[in-house]
Formats: structure tokens, sequence, C-alpha cells
């Protein structure tokens, strides 16, 4: 088995990676290596594995928050490495009682959740991707926040009246405003404060996101927009959101990275649409970029964004996977790769709130 592990890494005393506009991470794999880990090996909690943490987020108080997708269940792993249960099956058992408000969390079922947020109240929020739901946790109580138990569609309304279709990754920003990557629906949804859900961009089909997007040789991502009605997706799944509201979010079956704007423009912001690994760390350590729009990526698990406005994001493979940094122009960089050592590689990361960096390093995929 994998050796699953939590890994902390400090953003704020990292060296700017050489030609990004912000400061970010450079790591060789020894240095990542080497980093204070959180949590004991295998994530083991009275015997229980959680090897299948599909996403991760942070509270103000340092916790880091899980869900495992295989185990259907919420943990918390703290500060000091101990591991508890939030809330689902201790079993590992399905279900499905999302018809329910006020469920306390030993009774609450999910059904293969793929994402979680934490906003800055300590609310939880879950994608409970194969019940098609959002679903909170606060105080031992799981809540209904928009979506039908069980009943799959592209619906905008408040609550119970909306319809998802298999909502794979989400986030909160600090408005308050929870973003939905709506993975088979093809659509990027947002959920107001008062639990209305929104269609922003997507109309259910899959397809690339804009129809004059022929100018690969473009080296500022703002050439490639697409207003709502235009705007496609193929498969959106990782989302993440920094500070000035922007949503980033991972268009799978296109292989790019996308970034929605307040002003309601879908941005083609990094990748060159093929599958691949085309930037790489040398031998000597030197961190490795390319143009936004012809990097290639495999199949980025996750996405994270830090105050200064980069983002990372973990890019899988099945011998190691990587993590690369993104500027705000839409420039990756691989800052790490897994590919030479024995782990698995990382597939789940968050950006805690004092910009430390957590990676899940060794979990299962998320596809």
């Amino acid at each position: 088995m994998s050796d699953i592990r939590i890994i902390r890494l400090a953003l704020s005393d990292s060296a700017p990676v050489a030609g990004l506009v912000n400061e970010g991470l450079e790591l060789t794999d020894a240095e990542v290596l080497a980093k204070t880990e959180v949590g004991n090996n295998q994530l083991t909690l009275g015997g229980i594995v959680y090897s299948g943490i599909t996403s991760i987020c942070t509270d103000y108080s340092g916790n880091i928050y899980g869900v495992d997708s295989s185990r259907n269940c919420v943990v918390k792993i703290e500060e000091d490495g101990r591991i508890s249960w939030v809330a689902g099956s201790q079993a590992g058992a399905s279900g499905n009682n999302g018809t329910l408000n006020d469920v306390a969390a030993v009774t609450a079922r999910f059904n293969g959740p793929k994402g979680i947020a934490c906003d800055k109240s300590g609310t939880l929020y879950i994608a409970d991707t194969s019940n098609h739901q959002i679903r909170t946790i606060k105080g031992g109580k799981v809540n209904v926040l928009a979506g039908s138990a069980g009943l799959s569609g592209l619906t905008d309304g408040a609550g119970e009246v909306a319809r998802f279709y298999n909502p794979y990754d989400i986030a909160v920003d600090k408005a308050g405003i929870v973003w939905v990557a709506d993975r088979s629906n093809h659509a990027l949804r947002k959920i107001d404060n008062n639990g209305t859900v929104l269609t922003v961009a997507g109309n259910g089909s899959s397809g690339n996101f804009i129809t004059n997007d022929a100018n690969s040789t473009a080296t500022n991502y703002e050439t490639y927009y697409a207003n709502k009605n235009t705007a496609s997706f193929n498969l959106p799944d990782a989302i993440t959101v920094d500070l000035q509201g922007n949503v980033f979010i991972y268009d799978s079956g296109n292989y790019i990275i996308k970034k929605y704007t307040a002003d309601g423009k879908l941005y083609r912001y990094s990748g060159s649409g093929n599958v691949g690994r085309s930037l790489g760390v040398t031998d000597l350590g030197t961190v490795a970029t390319c143009p936004a729009f012809t990097c290639s990526y495999t199949s980025i698990e996750d996405l994270a964004a830090d105050a200064s406005g980069n983002v990372y994001a973990v890019d899988y493979i099945a011998e190691g996977s990587r993590l690369v940094t993104i500027d705000r122009n839409g420039k990756p960089a691989e800052v790490a790769d897994w590919d030479a050592n024995s782990y698995a590689g990382p597939n789940a990361l968050a950006c805690s709130p004092a910009q430390t960096l957590f990676v899940v390093n060794g979990s299962t995929q998320r596809q």
C-alpha cells in the first residue's frame, strides 16, 4: 500500500520561482520529502485506513478536513496530526438521506463525495457527487444546501429545487459564494448567500469553450474569453477561488485550466489542450517553465490559490504526479516531481489562511 501522508509546505518561506511574476515555490524532490509531515503514515484512525481522500480544505485554526470518497465520510486532521471522524458512515457504507435536514453526523450518509470546502465561519461544504447534492456540516449536523437527493439534472433555483449532475469539486469565496464544478453537466454553477443556484457558464453539453479559439501562438490568456451564452466545458472537475474572486476550473476533457472573472467572462488560463507532460524539473533541480498555452497536463486532480494570486495544481500520473505553480498570467512552472520515488504522488491540496500549502501524498485519484 502507498505511504499516505500530508506534506506541509510554508509558502512564506519559499524562494521566488525564476520567470514568475509572483513569489512561489521552488523545490527539488528531496526538499519536498524533507518538509515537516503532518499525520501518521497511512492516515489511520481506529484501524481504518483513509486511503480515498480526494479533496481537502483548511480552517482558520489550522485544522484540515478531507472527504474520503471510497469510505463515504469526512475526516478531520488536527495540527498535531490527530485524525478524527466528522460525518458519514464509519463503516464506509454509502447512502442517501439527503432529503432530511439537521441530520446527526453519525447517521448522515454520503455517496462517493469528491469535494470539500471550508468557509471562515467554520461551515464545511461537501460535493456529494453521486447523490447530486451540495451539503453542509456545522455543529455536528448535516444539511442540504442545494440539489435533490439522488435526482440529476441542470436546473437553477433555490435549495432542493436545483439539480446537479455529479458535482465534483467545490470552493467558497470570501463573500460566502459557493462555486461548484458540475462535472457531468459540463457547467460552472454558483450558490449565492440565499441558497439560490445559478449556472454561470456551460449549458449541459460538452465542448470547447469558445468558437474563435484559433490563435495558438497567443501569450496573453485574456486573448481567449467567452461570455456565459457561448462558454462550454468538457467534464470540469477541480476548482478553486482566489481572494479577488477569480474562479479557476480544470476542464479535464479539454486538458485546460480556465478562469472565470467577476465580469462574467471565462478565459483560457493555462494548457495547450493536449494531454502530456511538457515541462519538468531537470536533474539539477532547475525549475522548467513554458508559455501558458504550450504546456500540457495529464490529469489535474486538484487546484489551490494563494494570497498573491498564484495557482497550484497537482497533475496526476500513475507513476508519480507533480506539483505545478501557475502565475497570474497563466504561465506554469513545475516545482516538484514525484516520478522518481516510491510515493504514488499527490492528488489533493489546499492553501490555508496562514499561507501554508498542504498536499495529500499517495492517496486515491479523484477521477
